[in-house]
């Protein structure tokens, strides 16, 4: 399936959106044989939050004070997070910056469904495409 169709066969509407979404987790949890809680996803949600701002903060580090990395080695250490996994990536970038992780970062809520949240990222990203 290209993309095209998959987004002409997207649920309309942000209810349709949030059905869909309820039922890829159904299908991951099928899959993993774990279960897809609106906790893990939303821990989930924080821990590549919080990593994108790391490397957000790397990133602008090194422009600041240049030769603090050399270009390829902050290639490889941001392209490390497609095969570490994303608290193990977090912990790279937060040692290389010299930043402690916050203790309490784990229990912090952001309130809000997570699910929601993404059926409300996946319509907006499929109405700006159709724009």
């Amino acid at each position: 399936m290209n993309g095209r169709s998959f987004r002409s066969r997207f649920p309309e509407g942000l209810e349709g959106a949030l059905d869909w979404v309820e039922s890829v987790a159904e299908l991951a949890e099928a899959l993993s044989g774990e279960p897809c809680t609106e906790g893990a996803v939303d821990r989930s949600l924080r821990a590549y939050r919080d990593r994108d701002a790391l490397v957000v903060r790397l990133r602008r580090h090194c422009a600041a004070f240049p030769g603090f990395l050399d270009p390829g080695t902050l290639y490889g250490v941001i392209d490390s997070g497609r095969f570490l996994p994303v608290e193990t990536h977090a912990i790279l970038l937060e040692r290389i910056l010299g930043e402690e992780a916050p203790a309490a970062r784990a229990a912090e809520a952001d309130g809000g469904d997570p699910f929601l949240l993404l059926a409300r990222r996946a319509r907006a990203e499929m109405d700006s495409e159709a724009r």
